[in-house]
């Protein structure tokens, strides 16, 4: 699964998986340490707090599946700064659909393989 997260982005980290109500809920986090504050510029890499934000859902087979980022709240320490806190960006990749698409096949094959050497 940790090799199938990076089909997505370099940047993210595989944390978790599990199962709840017939889904399969997958948890990654960034592995960047810090963020730029999109209201001044200034970097920062003091969390306030974490959150969890829906990243990507699909079907594999009659599963729904769904990737769950777990994002970052920081501290802007720009006194100047409108803003005390913001939300930590994953900066989006041009190729995103296509790393989708080879992602979700990816997961299909493996769920596949699973069941053969289950059944």
């Amino acid at each position: 699964m940790k090799q199938m997260i990076s089909i997505l982005d370099e940047n993210l980290e595989y944390v978790e998986q599990e199962c709840l109500f017939g889904e399969d809920i997958i948890y990654v986090k960034s592995k960047l340490t810090n963020g730029i504050c999109p209201y001044c510029g200034k970097m920062s890499n003091r969390t306030h707090s974490t959150y969890d934000k829906r990243y990507l859902k699909f079907f594999a087979g009659d599963k729904e599946v769904r990737v769950i980022l777990m994002n970052r709240k920081l501290f802007c320490d720009n006194q100047m700064c409108t803003h005390t806190t913001f939300a930590q960006r994953i900066p989006e990749k041009p190729d995103f659909e296509e790393r989708k698409a080879r992602f979700e096949d990816a997961y299909r094959r493996h769920i596949k393989s699973i069941g053969l050497k289950v059944g």
